[in-house]
């Protein structure tokens, strides 16, 4: 415009007269390009972890929303699966996150209807927060948040389908704050925590556990020795103590007793008493029920013992008859205690006899050629 002025005429000024006239012309004004972008302002960096976070809502993604808190010292991420993004819902989480590590001292999220309500502000108001809101519509002045929505939704799109989301964003996050960052240098566990998080692959290398001095060497608590008669606290059923043995000492104050009933219980020696009392009835090989169908013969002569042709003297004969006499008597007596008791009956044996309602009725089953058998059936006599 300016050029095509001056080909025509030229006054002094002429160059400021045609900028104001421009200037002043709201229908130019309105079709005006953006301006040109100034170089990108950096934040102040932070000194300190969890000094300044970025917050933001992802989602509905995958059948779920999601919360975003990065920390932009340590680049540390914290994401919850929330049912809404009303304001008590981030309130509730946002304490979550401030109680585990501590009220940030400036908050920057977006202009969202969540984050500008009065509930949410009176929230960070309490707990000395300063929140920082960009212009409206201009997201990189958040951009730390919304860059790592970008990076979660990814991480996310690759897992296996049908998948429980839960377990593998939990496995997302484990990842991601053990890796170096690129502008750190450092993984976010090493900035907050000046350590690494111990995961899976850890455990190829081999760890080697200090050896520490035991502080209770001097301390005398007595122990129990391996099968050693003990009563042990129950709290299950109405008795309160059970008689058994150690059967095997676990810890320095640990045990585990085998009770007379046959259960394993672990203890810890406050839980444990000696006793004198031994077992009432010795458990042996034969123990138990034999069906009568299912017994053998369990007493047989010796291999090595002489033949009948041989000669013995007179005592070894007697003793080896008086033995086997008693093995026979004791043998007969354990059939006889594990034989089932009979069952007696509770009620009288009922009394049979055929029915009377038809006594009166005199059939004749004897049929000739061409009678009916049911005109037979009416002759009858009555009493």
């Amino acid at each position: 415009m300016k050029g095509l002025a001056r080909s025509y005429c030229w006054w002094y000024g002429i160059n400021k007269d045609i900028e104001n006239l421009v200037s002043s012309c709201s229908n130019c004004q309105s079709q005006l390009t953006n301006p040109s972008k100034v170089e990108p302002h950096i934040w102040e960096p932070a000194v300190a972890p969890f000094e300044r976070v970025h917050i933001d809502h992802a989602g509905p993604y995958m059948g779920h929303t999601f919360f975003l808190l990065i920390d932009a010292y340590s680049k540390w991420p914290e994401v919850h699966i929330v049912k809404n993004m009303l304001a008590e819902t981030t309130i509730l989480v946002c304490k979550k996150i401030f109680s585990v590590y501590g009220s940030p001292c400036i908050l920057v999220s977006d202009n969202a209807r969540t984050f500008v309500s009065s509930g949410f502000e009176k929230f960070l108001c309490e707990h000395g927060v300063y929140h920082r809101l960009p212009a409206p519509y201009h997201p990189a002045t958040n951009a730390q948040a919304e860059r790592f929505v970008q990076t979660i939704k990814k991480a996310l799109a690759k897992i296996p389908a049908k998948s429980n989301i839960q377990y593998e964003l939990q496995e997302i996050l484990t990842q991601y704050r053990n890796m170096p960052h690129a502008q750190t240098g450092l993984s976010p566990a090493e900035m907050v925590f000046n350590r690494k998080i111990r995961g899976r692959l850890d455990l190829l290398k081999q760890t080697r556990v200090p050896k520490r001095k035991d502080c209770n060497i001097e301390k005398d608590s007595g122990t129990f020795k391996e099968g050693e008669r003990v009563i042990a606290r129950g709290y299950v059923g109405k008795s309160k103590w059970k008689f058994g043995i150690v059967e095997k000492r676990t810890g320095k104050l640990h045990y585990r007793v085998r009770t007379d009933c046959g259960q394993d219980w672990r203890r810890h020696k406050n839980q444990l008493r000696r006793t004198g009392v031994q077992l009432a009835m010795p458990v042996n090989e034969f123990d138990y029920y034999i069906p009568p169908e299912e017994r053998i013969q369990i007493l047989r002569t010796d291999e090595n013992a002489p033949q009948a042709h041989e000669e013995q003297p007179d005592n070894v004969a007697a003793d080896r008859a008086a033995k086997s006499a008693e093995a026979q008597d004791n043998m007969a007596e354990f059939v006889q205690l594990a034989a089932p008791p009979a069952l007696q009956r509770r009620n009288p044996l009922r009394r049979r006899r055929r029915p009377e309602t038809l006594h009166d009725y005199i059939v004749d089953v004897s049929l000739d050629e061409g009678e009916n058998p049911v005109e037979n059936l009416h002759s009858f006599n009555i009493d």
